[in-house]
């Protein structure tokens, strides 16, 4: 079975729960995967060779012993590294926390191994998880397996390229500003960021202070190459964790039903989407018209102002509560990025912010209208196609352009609704391309169905070996 590692997460637990294969047989193809492909792409900041192993056995071991296990059991899996996984190194992409060797898991990380998750590796991300690149003085430059000119996208730049060339069927992301969605374009993978609160978060290695805008915007889950492979890593990232007292306990992700009514939402004041994205959005929206919904073009209310809103608080708390380590990191791509930044946005008051996080509700119960009416609604990931490695790395006026580009995911994490990358092929310069799709809180449900009937009609996604 030398193909074990491009099968999906579902297709292998349940060959694994049937005694076709042993989660043995699988860890060590897919570690053979990872020696083929990762010189090529630097995804991963750590293979965990003899913890997978040792899970794998540990997994098969459970089985001959008769004993029901989670629905993740021998399932190849990596994780970003940003969060805490007992054994293994958690350095965020930075120099100074290069010695940090977790003791305990991240309460999401526990929860993937309780469902039985074969932890492979570690992907790479840029320093402090605050690009949309990935590369780092630590750790180098992630690869996309596209080529090697384009952005593999950040900050889950590693899991989305792993998962895109079979180094495990999933991948854990988070994603505050698309750090989940966008790689997930930039790799032609889906990528999934839930509802602020539905997974469980926190690092033990870390005191606990985290920036308003992290606890308020940031989102874990799952990339993968199927929707359904989304739904299954979603639920086991899930479970209930007192560690964050944040969590909202919910019920499963099941199989929702696609809307009757879906928004389109094709650009805005900030930016026109290149014509590859225009013409993804086509096809996304023919192929949910064919499959019986109605789809309207429309305007998210105020959308220009929740973008700008979310450039100001996220620039606010990465000055005020993160400056000083930025400085100190060492990063040089950061450390330029930031002092672009402040040529666009100087720092607000405390004052001022305070008023944007009033601000900000107002624009949730305007957006939460329109999700009444249209339960998913479609959109560009990003006005850009193809972003190259580096692009925010000149001006602050490119800066600026850029993100404006990425706007459709910074609104959108904002207001903290769950988000869904799906791709729609590649595009005639074989770059992938791939649209965006939203949805009222906690309804992942809906948008996954709706994220359904798009995968059905575009090509299918299978592991790809790199491209130069």
């Amino acid at each position: 079975m030398s193909d074990i590692w491009k099968w999906t997460a579902t297709e292998t637990a349940a060959r694994v729960a049937s005694g076709d294969v042993t989660a043995l047989e699988v860890a060590e193809a897919t570690l053979a995967r990872i020696a083929e492909v990762e010189p090529a792409l630097n995804a991963l900041s750590e293979v965990t060779e003899a913890i997978a192993l040792e899970a794998a056995d540990a997994v098969d071991t459970a089985y001959a012993n008769g004993e029901a296990l989670g629905p993740l059991a021998g399932v190849p899996i990596t994780t970003k590294n940003n969060v805490d996984q007992s054994g293994t190194l958690n350095t965020g992409g930075m120099a100074a926390a290069k010695d940090n060797r977790c003791a305990q898991d991240s309460p999401m990380v526990a929860n993937l191994k309780r469902a039985g998750a074969v932890v492979v590796g570690r992907t790479n991300v840029p320093a402090f998880s605050f690009r949309w690149f990935t590369d780092t003085d630590l750790h180098g430059r992630t690869y996309n397996p596209h080529g090697r000119t384009l952005s593999p996208g950040g900050s889950s730049g590693g899991a989305g390229v792993a998962v895109a060339t079979g180094m495990g069927p999933i991948a854990h992301g988070n994603d505050i500003g698309g750090s989940i969605r966008f790689p997930a374009y930039a790799n032609g993978v889906v990528g999934l960021r839930a509802t602020v609160g539905r997974v469980p978060t926190g690092n033990p290695s870390g005191d606990g202070r985290r920036a308003i805008s992290s606890q308020l915007i940031t989102a874990d889950g799952p990339l993968a190459r199927s929707v359904a492979d989304l739904r299954l890593g979603l639920n086991a990232m899930s479970g209930p964790d007192p560690r964050d007292p944040q969590h909202v306990p919910m019920p499963a992700v099941g199989h929702g039903a696609v809307p009757a009514h879906i928004g389109l939402v094709r650009g805005s004041g900030l930016g026109t989407p290149a014509a590859e994205t225009v013409d993804a959005l086509e096809r996304a929206a023919h192929a949910l018209e064919a499959a019986g919904s109605s789809v309207e073009e429309i305007t998210m209310p105020r959308f220009e102002d929740a973008f700008d809103i979310w450039l100001k608080l996220v620039l606010h708390a990465t000055y005020h509560h993160y400056g000083e380590a930025i400085r100190t990191c060492g990063d040089r791509a950061l450390i330029h990025k930031i002092e672009m930044a402040r040529q666009i946005l100087p720092e607000i008051s405390g004052g001022e912010a305070l008023d944007l996080w009033t601000e900000r509700l107002q624009i949730m119960r305007d957006w939460s209208l329109v999700f009444d009416r249209f339960p998913v609604v479609l959109m560009p990931v990003s006005y850009r196609h193809g972003l190259e490695i580096d692009a925010d790395q000149g001006d602050a006026a490119s800066l600026e352009q850029l993100f404006h580009d990425q706007s459709p995911l910074l609104a959108t994490a904002l207001l903290g609704h769950p988000g869904l990358s799906v791709p729609t092929g590649l595009a005639a310069d074989g770059k992938p391309t791939g649209v965006q799709l939203a949805a009222r809180w906690w309804d992942e449900a809906t948008l996954l169905a709706a994220g359904q009937v798009i995968e059905d009609a575009m090509p299918a996604v299978h592991p790809i070996d790199p491209r130069q």
